[in-house]
């Protein structure tokens, strides 16, 4: 079963939010979606108190304090006057009368998982009885088993690699039909016995054959490689971002 998972935890006796956005407004409203986070009904709370965003440049999660009351984070108090103030992990926060700390995913769910691209494929894929995913379902499948994907300085590129191998690999097929909008892929019988045979030197014989002199396959996530690809397009990982055949099909 897929772990529930996000960017960050905010955890409490009374509160469990797992931030699923960049960005989350923290507050008194009795609605919560992804990016709002219900603190209950006390009128010490504003409905708008406080927000909990990723910084780009700094690669720090900040929070901005937005209510009247302020907003105390590891026993100082911080007040709408105050520059956004840096978040640690398990850094303890006080809004009103709710207490609860900010999480980060640990060490161990920061480590690449061995798997290559294909393989994270056919595992979503068969997580369901008809062996049948959109690109989206690929995703969150995808973040929700392995924390290492939620990480936001990961998010550019290797969603870019989950396409190569859907598009790259002959095992992969689509099977959308006129009632659906977006692209619904499947996996072949055969394919799935050689990754669950762990002889990955046999999905050689599945890459495409491509115009190209030069053939390519996804880079794994992990140290290993299936096939010594050309030089590609890499992002800071030196995972292969940029390969043939993953271009218009969808984000």
């Amino acid at each position: 079963m897929a772990r529930k998972g996000g960017y960050a935890k905010l955890q409490g006796p009374s509160l469990e939010f797992y931030m699923k956005t960049l960005e989350v407004v923290l507050g008194r409203s009795t609605s919560t979606t992804e990016s709002y986070c219900s603190l209950g009904p006390s009128k010490s709370i504003s409905r708008e108190h406080c927000k909990i965003t990723y910084n780009m440049d700094s690669k720090k999660f900040e929070l901005i304090c937005l209510g009247k009351n302020g907003v105390t984070v590891d026993r100082v108090l911080y007040t709408r006057e105050c520059a956004p103030v840096e978040l640690k992990s398990q850094d303890p926060i006080l809004i009103g009368d709710v207490k609860f700390y900010f999480l980060l995913p640990s060490a161990a769910d920061s480590q690449r998982p061995t798997e290559s691209y294909a393989e994270l494929c056919v595992r979503a894929l068969t997580s369901r009885p008809d062996r049948r995913m959109s690109l989206p379902q690929i995703y969150a499948f995808i973040t929700d088993s392995y924390p290492y994907f939620s990480l936001p300085d990961k998010l550019k590129n290797w969603r870019k690699s989950v396409r190569a191998a859907l598009a790259n690999y002959t095992g992969f097929i689509q099977v959308s039909d006129a009632s659906e909008k977006t692209p619904v892929w499947s996996v072949t019988d055969d394919f799935i016995k050689v990754v669950s045979s762990g002889r990955r030197k046999e999905l050689n014989t599945y890459v495409k054959k491509h115009k190209s002199k030069s053939s390519t396959t996804p880079a794994s996530p992990g140290a290993q490689v299936v096939i010594e690809p050309s030089p590609l397009a890499r992002d800071e990982d030196g995972m292969s971002v940029d390969l043939p055949g993953n271009n218009d099909m969808g984000a």
